[in-house]
């Protein structure tokens, strides 16, 4: 192979790995820093939300103390999966305790039992198409191995191709000494 052609094939590889480091560094920070503010995401999985959030969506949910009509409300069950619907009626009980009616955008029926609202709630801040699939392939616990395997060998191949590519630059044919080393 040509020397140059080489130095060109790893000069494009650090610049890549150093672009795929910077772009996960930034998401860890981003997503750090929304996890501090109560954000939280949420994988949509069923076809309820369509086509507003449809399956495979990544919503990033806020708190607030404050649900209106129209808002798009993450309702965790206890024992059951969290279902994330829309708020198309608030009601209080007796007591005064305010009930969400809710109901998935695909649905043609308000979902069977109203929602207690708490002092604060989960609503929809984003929603972001086809990402959530991401998040779960990426959460998944068989591609984790994976994922530091590949890791480990590309920290290796980092460190074997310094290794190779030190060729002696001195007459001599020994390696410079020196403070330009």
């Amino acid at each position: 192979m040509n020397p140059t052609v080489g130095s060109r094939c790893w000069t494009v590889a650090r610049a890549i790995s150093a672009t795929v480091a910077c772009v996960v560094i930034g998401a860890v920070l981003v997503m750090g820093y929304g996890l501090s503010q109560g954000y939280r995401p949420v994988v949509i999985t069923t076809g309820s939300m369509a086509p507003t959030a449809p399956p495979g969506s990544l919503v990033i949910a806020r708190p607030t103390d404050t649900v209106d009509r129209g808002d798009i409300l993450v309702m965790p069950r206890q024992g059951r999966a969290t279902i994330t619907h829309r708020v198309v009626g608030l009601e209080p009980d007796s007591a005064g305790q305010m009930y969400a009616v809710t109901r998935g955008d695909a649905n043609p029926d308000v979902d069977s039992a109203p929602y207690a609202l708490r002092a604060q709630e989960l609503t929809s801040r984003w929603i972001i198409p086809r990402l959530g699939a991401v998040v779960l392939v990426l959460g998944s616990p068989r591609l984790a191995p994976v994922v530091i395997g590949l890791a480990v060998l590309a920290l290796a191949a980092s460190a074997l191709g310094r290794i190779w590519r030190n060729e002696p630059s001195s007459a001599s044919g020994h390696p410079p000494v020196g403070p330009d080393c």
